[in-house]
């Protein structure tokens, strides 16, 4: 299944989206789960791969580079028949920029009709991001200074997959990615680097050690293709994540080729996110989280470095 949301942070349109990919329960890999089509169009999906490569491959053949409206993707959507796809199914969920702004949901078994709502949320994921994350809310931040509140949720989530990896029993996880809409297009919330740490105290509330996890995250969007780098002991792992669609074999290359050069592909992103656990009674054979700390973990930093 996957993680696919998108509501409003600080007055502005945010979409969230995992990258990993499942079957018949078992993990088969990545993919882009959120994705632009044009400047002022993106979407999120869930359901089967082989349907969302048609569907988002379509959208994007017949809108990429345009101005698009809600009739013309109602124009494209909403004309398919019910049983187009046989027993497989999509969901799609989106912004389209206007003004106004526009968030949808379309069910290739309901195809009929775009469901318009302040918020949508998808997969087996969307019940736990909206537990920490909310329905977004107002505010007077609108841009990235607002979109970067959603960092916590998603250190949250990616702190998961340093510990327990819950959420991959769920089938989502993996990695997340950010776009946000600003000045009627939309933008990666690019460049991050998540790092983890608990810090250990006596039952007496004296500090005892912080230390850090050997294992962390980087995450950089180049294009339509989004690069997720696993740090630790044995070494770093990189992975190339393409889109459900086709993409040019030069543009990969090129990825591929940035990736060998440490000056163009970095280790740590301009924009760093430290997640730390709280543990007490450190000093007792049986120490615990910190009970008293929202969500028993703190995202303490997620500015841009310099």
């Amino acid at each position: 299944m996957t993680l696919i949301a998108a509501f409003r942070q600080q007055e502005t349109p945010v979409l969230v989206g995992d990258f990993l990919v499942t079957a018949n329960g078992a993990e088969r890999g990545s993919r882009k789960k959120i994705c632009r089509i044009a400047e002022n169009f993106a979407i999120g999906w869930t359901g089967n791969l082989v349907v969302a490569e048609k569907v988002v491959s379509e959208l994007r053949n017949s809108l990429a580079g345009t101005k698009v409206s809600v009739a013309d993707v109602e124009g494209l959507l909403t004309v398919k028949a019910p049983d187009s796809f046989g027993a497989l199914h999509v969901h799609l969920i989106g912004w389209i920029l206007g003004p106004p702004d526009v968030c949808f949901l379309w069910n290739s078994q309901w195809p009929q009709q775009l469901f318009e709502a302040p918020y949508h949320y998808d997969g087996t994921g969307g019940s736990s991001f909206i537990k920490q994350a909310g329905e977004g809310g107002g505010g007077s931040l609108p841009g990235v200074a607002g979109v970067r509140i959603v960092l916590y949720p998603v250190t949250l989530l990616m702190m998961n997959e340093i510990t327990s990896r819950t959420n991959r029993a769920q089938g989502f996880g993996y990695g997340y990615e950010i776009l946000y809409g600003v000045e009627s297009k939309f933008e990666y919330l690019d460049d991050l680097t998540w790092i983890f740490a608990q810090a250990r105290f006596s039952a007496a509330g004296k500090h005892l050690a912080t230390q850090g996890v050997v294992r962390f995250y980087s995450y950089r969007a180049l294009g339509e293709l989004s690069v997720l780098q696993l740090h630790e002991d044995a070494g770093m792992k990189r992975d190339v994540i393409e889109p459900p669609y086709a993409v040019d074999e030069t543009e990969v290359r090129a990825v591929i080729e940035r990736m060998a050069r440490p000056d163009q592909m970095p280790a740590i992103g301009s924009r760093l996110c430290l997640a730390m656990d709280l543990v007490r009674d450190a000093d007792h054979a049986k120490p615990s989280l910190d009970l008293s700390s929202h969500h028993h973990k703190m995202a303490r930093r997620a500015e841009p470095r310099g």
